[in-house]
């Protein structure tokens, strides 16, 4: 299936299935389990004043989830709304590519402990296969400045462990663009123990523009042979 979400023009009473009965939120998108090979696209020109939440949704090797755009003119700004802890989030999902968005997570509160552009996090899933970011652009996340204490990111790749050790066996973050974002710019968190040492595999961070961010630009943190090539920081 396809989901159309037109900020200004839909209607959260419509089904959501074509571009004359898009919906207007993204809070409706949460609710699904998106299937390989569906589709999810935000109309451009579009301003979502919301957090945007995919939750356990997994594609396939043959047929990605998609989370893209239709129409013209601008990317579809998600601008995260007051104390939020990140602007997007894609929990607990595999074979989804994500791309041309526009992201900010600027708070009321700068002093947030880890605020986020955007989240990619896993909760006790185990390998999670082939996660693309592409073309997306991150700005203005005001998070804590201290490195250790909470400091804020564009975009990360998280887990927790609790039931299953969880990480990543595929990621790719290509030709997106990253500024005034305190304080760094790509980051991980991992197994970085070496009892406990399942790191993110087959990562590849390539073509981004990362600008006016006062801490770390990439950090590749708990992955096994990353290749981190042609940035510009």
């Amino acid at each position: 299936d396809t989901y159309y979400l037109d900020a200004e023009g839909g209607n959260d009473s419509s089904d959501g299935k074509s571009q004359g009965t898009a919906w207007k939120s993204l809070s409706k998108v949460s609710n699904l389990k998106l299937l390989p090979g569906d589709k999810v696209l935000l109309k451009r020109g579009s301003t979502f004043n919301e957090v945007f939440l995919i939750n356990e949704s997994s594609g396939s090797k043959k047929q990605q989830i998609t989370i893209s755009t239709y129409g013209s003119g601008d990317k579809p700004k998600i601008v995260a709304p007051g104390n939020s802890k990140h602007a997007m989030q894609v929990r607990n999902c595999e074979y989804i590519t994500i791309e041309n968005l526009d992201i900010k997570n600027h708070g009321t509160d700068p002093e947030l402990y880890d605020r986020i552009g955007l989240n990619v996090h896993l909760v006790d899933f185990g390998e999670a296969h082939n996660i693309e970011l592409k073309g997306i652009d991150v700005h203005d996340v005001n998070g804590r400045l201290w490195k250790g204490e909470g400091a804020g990111v564009a975009i990360r790749f998280t887990i927790y462990n609790d039931t299953f050790v969880n990480w990543f066996n595929g990621i790719l973050i290509e030709g997106c663009t990253i500024r005034r974002c305190v304080r760094n710019g790509i980051g991980f968190t991992g197994n970085y123990v070496r009892d406990l040492w399942y790191p993110h595999k087959n990562v590849i961070i390539r073509e981004n523009l990362i600008e006016e961010v006062p801490g770390d630009g990439i950090v590749v943190g708990e992955c096994d042979s990353a290749l981190v090539e042609y940035n510009l920081v």
